[in-house]
Order: C-alpha cells, then sequence, then structure tokens
C-alpha cells in the first residue's frame, strides 16, 4: 500500500509537471506539431498518468510472474496518481488568480 501511494505521488506530480507546465511547453509544442495523437497525451495530466504508471510500475516490480497483481498496481497508481494531478490543478487554480 505504500508502494502504491509513493509511485502515486511521483507519477501524479511528474505527469502534472510535464502536460501543464512551462517548462514542458517546448515538449509539448514540438510533439503536438509530430503527431495530433501525441499531442493529447502530452496536455492531459490523466492521460499520461496511466504511462508514467506502467513505467513506474515496471521499473518499481521489474521481475513480476503476477499480471494480475501487477495490473491492480498499476491502475491503483493511476487513480492515485489522478488524485495527486486533481489537487495539484486545484492547489494551482486558487493560486493563478492571486
Amino acid at each position: 500500500m505504500t508502494d502504491i501511494l509513493i509511485l502515486g505521488l511521483a507519477v501524479g506530480t511528474a505527469s502534472t509537471t510535464i502536460t501543464q507546465s512551462k517548462i514542458f511547453r517546448w515538449l509539448q509544442e514540438g510533439i503536438g506539431r509530430a503527431h495530433p495523437l501525441l499531442h493529447d497525451l502530452f496536455s492531459c495530466a490523466y492521460c499520461m498518468g496511466h504511462w508514467l504508471a506502467a513505467l513506474a510500475v515496471a521499473l518499481w516490480y521489474p521481475i513480476s510472474d503476477d499480471w494480475v497483481n501487477t495490473g491492480v498496481t498499476w491502475l491503483a497508481v493511476t487513480g492515485t496518481a489522478a488524485l495527486v494531478s486533481g489537487l495539484i490543478g486545484l492547489l494551482f487554480s486558487k493560486t493563478e488568480g492571486a
């Protein structure tokens, strides 16, 4: 359970940073010009979270024969990351207007 929370926090923060921050704007726009579907991926924290969660789970548990547990862990990390991304979005939307 602790692993899911740690990975979810990391993935949620990373996906929001990659898709929403100005520092990655060059990547978002460059990818968007390269392929329209990838533009959607690089502009949606929830979408990016799925892929980053899959990568994080694969790196955290590199050798696993239990595909069901790995899949459930991936979805749990994705869900936790979505909550984190949503909270970050709420915090930034309130502070940007100030």
